[in-house]
This record gives structure tokens, C-alpha cells and sequence, in this order.
């Protein structure tokens, strides 16, 4: 059953078959109601309906976080029972650890059967002690958002007598993600659970972050306080002829293809464009805004295309993918790592990820030899005291 439904995540969108002509409406629907969640957060239940109903599951959730304030954090949920979510945040840990979730790809989906092996998943403590519990069986998530501190994981599973979701439906997850990428972009940037017309210009001068609103010729139609305070400067960015241009040449040339790509909504979940500067550089982050709500919201300014500018993150929210590409982990080597950390011994480290502790212990050796390290104690202080930022 295993690879009857692998999702082969190694695919890209390119290669997925578009929607069919039986999938077009319900996915069009789907997309323009992600979208109109973006300025009303009530819309997510709906949002989410649409995709349960295109990937053929039955529960979906979306949680917008941030390990810095954990009263920043609120989410929204389709399908699950209230028993389900009252436990959920106790096993948070027990899945991250399991998943290799703080590695992941920010907008890449994840199968179930090419997270885990199944066998080891369903022997696993999180399927034992809860899932089960639940009548939880298959599962799809994805990281919409990780930024700094900010995260936004998104969840899709089904119930033990819905079986696998079918892989038809990963592929058409994988092409609704890019749309609930950029709302969750754009949504945490203003940090905002409900927004109006009227308080929008006073909203986005609240922004750390400069914004540059352009309409559909590509000319600059708002900027917040800061986007004027970066303009003025002209250090890294100008307007000239009412047009956004940056100061490096290769910066400018990258900047006008993506504002050309936004204005056909052909640009990817996400545009960066490094704005250098020798007293310090700024990244640039393009997005449509698209149509619908959140357009009659924006109808003010005329605006099709939002550019966010700040600087770059330096730290993400957790260490795990660093690890992973400065020491070479395998995923099975990083879960152990990652439960390490959590302050797990080897017992409770191959009882949480359903494997032996002869196992275990075989990629402990493995990392050893990798941090150079000879023990655990000696690795768990390696690395704390060495995770730098991803570059």
C-alpha cells in the first residue's frame, strides 16, 4: 500500500497534471476563498472545507504561531473533534520529534508514507498513546509560514475508515500550497485578524516592514512609513519615475522580472530578491494580492502586487535544519537529534519514533562521528552552543 500512494516529494509543480476539467471549479473556489481568508481570518473554516473537499480528507487545520509570544498563536480547524484538539498541543513535541518537522521545506508538502515509514509511524509513541485514540490514520502537512519566530503549519488527515488520501489528492494539495502560502505571507506581515478599508493605510504605517503597493502598469501606488523612509535614504531602493528600482544592477534586473511575473499572477509562492547595500542589506518580497476581498479592501490604492522589505531573518525558529545542512544528517539522523534536544534519553527516543534503541544508538554513532563528538552529553552541548543561522 506503501507505494500505491507515495507522493513522490521530490516532484515539481511543473510536473504535476493541472487541474482537470472536473477539478476546476472546486479548485478555483478553493484558491479565491484562501485568498479571501488573507483580511478575514474567519474564512479559513470555508478555506479549508474547499480543500478537504479537493484532496478528498476529511480534517484540516492551519496555526499561526510564534515561539516568542505564544499568545500571538491562534488557528483554525475543520473535521477534528474537540477531544482531538484539546490534546493535540500535548504530543506538539512527540510529532515534531518523529516528522523532522523544524527541517522541512516552507511550502513543500509532506505525505505521510515519505515522512516515515509507516510500520515505524503506527509503532511510534504518537500514533500509539494518541492517534489511535483519535481513529487518526493518514496524514499531509506542510509549512506555510517560518519566519523568524513566526510559523504557520498546516495539517490534512483522514480517519481510520477513510483509508489513504488518495494521490491524486497530494498532487492537488501541492498545487493549492503556493495559494496558502502567500495568504499566510501576507497575512502575518500585517499581523492582523480583520482589516477595512479605512484603517488599512494606518495599519501598514505600523509595519516594521516597508510596503510598496503597485498597481497593474507596475507604478507605485502607496508607501508605509517605513517604505518612505527606505525610499528616502535610497540606499538599497528608489522610485524613479514612479517605478520601484533597486540601486544594485542585478538586484534591479531580478526585481523588474518579478514585479513583471506578479502582474500575470505567474509568480511563485514567493518571490526574495537580495537588496545589498555596504551599510547593510535589505530583502525585498514580492506578492500579488489577487482578487476578491482582499482586492475590494485594497480598491483605495488600485493595487495588484505588494512589496515587503525588511531585513533578513537571521535566526529561524528552531535549530534542526541548520544541524541538517552543516553536519550532512540524514532525516532518520536528525529525528533522533531533534528528541535529543527535547532532553530524551535512547530509550525514550526510539519509543517516541517507533524503532530499536540498537537503532538509535546506530545513528548516535553516526552523528558522533559527524560533530565530532563522542557521547551524548558532549553533542547535546556541541549543539547548543552551535547553531548559527541558515545562510
Amino acid at each position: 500500500m506503501q507505494e500505491a500512494v507515495r507522493a513522490r516529494p521530490g516532484v515539481g509543480l511543473s510536473q504535476i497534471e493541472p487541474p482537470r476539467q472536473s477539478e476546476l471549479e472546486l479548485f478555483s473556489q478553493t484558491v479565491e476563498n484562501i485568498y479571501d481568508a488573507v483580511l478575514d481570518p474567519e474564512k479559513w473554516n470555508p478555506a479549508l472545507s474547499s480543500v478537504l473537499k479537493l484532496v478528498g480528507a476529511s480534517q484540516a487545520a492551519i496555526h499561526f504561531g510564534d515561539v516568542a509570544n505564544q499568545q500571538a498563536s491562534f488557528g483554525h480547524a475543520v473535521g477534528f473533534t474537540p477531544e482531538f484538539m484539546a490534546g493535540i498541543d500535548d504530543y506538539a513535541f512527540v510529532w515534531a520529534a518523529e516528522s523532522g518537522m523544524p527541517m522541512w521545506e516552507v511550502g513543500k508538502v509532506y505525505h505521510l508514507p515519505d515522512i516515515v515509514p509507516l510500520e515505524q509511524h503506527f509503532k511510534g509513541r504518537f500514533h500509539r498513546e494518541f492517534l489511535s485514540k483519535h481513529d487518526q490514520f493518514d496524514y499531509m502537512g506542510a509549512l506555510a509560514l517560518k519566519e523568524g519566530t513566526r510559523f504557520a503549519p498546516v495539517t490534512i488527515s483522514t480517519y481510520t475508515h477513510e483509508g489513504m488520501i488518495p494521490a491524486r489528492g497530494v498532487e492537488l494539495m501541492r498545487l493549492v500550497m503556493p495559494h496558502i502560502c502567500r495568504a499566510a505571507k501576507i497575512s502575518a506581515a500585517m499581523d492582523l485578524k480583520t482589516l477595512t478599508s479605512a484603517a488599512l493605510e494606518q495599519s501598514l504605517n505600523a509595519l516594521s516592514a516597508g510596503v510598496f503597493l503597485l498597481n497593474a502598469a507596475g507604478q507605485v501606488v502607496h508607501m508605509n512609513g517605513r517604505a518612505r523612509q527606505m525610499e528616502k535614504s535610497g540606499r538599497n531602493l528608489r522610485v524613479v519615475s514612479n517605478k520601484l528600482t533597486a540601486r544594485d544592477r542585478e538586484a534591479d534586473e531580478a526585481l523588474a522580472a518579478a514585479l513583471s511575473s506578479s502582474q500575470a499572477f505567474t509568480i511563485p509562492n514567493r518571490i526574495s530578491i537580495a537588496l545589498p547595500h555596504a551599510d547593510g542589506g535589505l530583502v525585498a518580497t514580492i506578492l500579488p494580492l489577487g482578487d476578491g476581498d482582499r482586492m475590494r479592501i485594497a480598491k483605495p490604492f488600485a493595487a495588484i502586487t505588494a512589496v515587503f522589505v525588511q531585513e533578513p531573518a537571521h535566526v529561524p525558529p528552531v535549530p534542526g535544519e541548520v544541524f541538517a545542512k552543516l553536519y550532512g544528517f540524514t532525516p532518520t539522523e536528525i529525528r533522533v537529534v531533534m528528541s535529543m534536544l527535547g532532553g530524551l534519553n535512547v530509550q525514550d527516543v526510539a519509543d517516541i519514533l517507533g524503532i530499536g534503541e540498537s537503532t538509535v544508538r546506530t545513528h548516535l554513532k553516526s552523528v558522533f562521528v559527524k560533530t565530532g563528538t563522542t557521547r551524548q552529553s558532549e553533542l547535546l552541548q556541541f549543539l547548543n552552543r552551535t547553531a548559527p543561522p541558515v545562510t
